[in-house]
């Protein structure tokens, strides 16, 4: 699929929506939300730059009171 669009929300996530491709039977499947630490960006032909938007290593990041951060 293709992110085309990234919410950085209060609580610290960073979650992107993902958009897929439109079946074969051409119907245009929902976009999902996925947290972009989970996120692989595959090599390859992209429609923009990846942009950096500073973000944090995984394991650094804040996290809410139901995750927070390792000590």
């Amino acid at each position: 699929g293709t992110v085309t669009s990234i919410s950085f929300d209060l609580y610290g996530c960073v979650q992107a929506i993902i958009k897929q491709r439109i079946d074969k039977d051409g119907k245009v499947p929902e976009s999902t939300w996925h947290d972009v630490k989970r996120l692989e960006i595959l090599p390859g032909e992209h429609i923009i730059p990846v942009p950096n938007f500073g973000l944090i290593p995984t394991g650094t990041e804040p996290g809410s009171e139901s995750k927070p951060v390792p000590a």
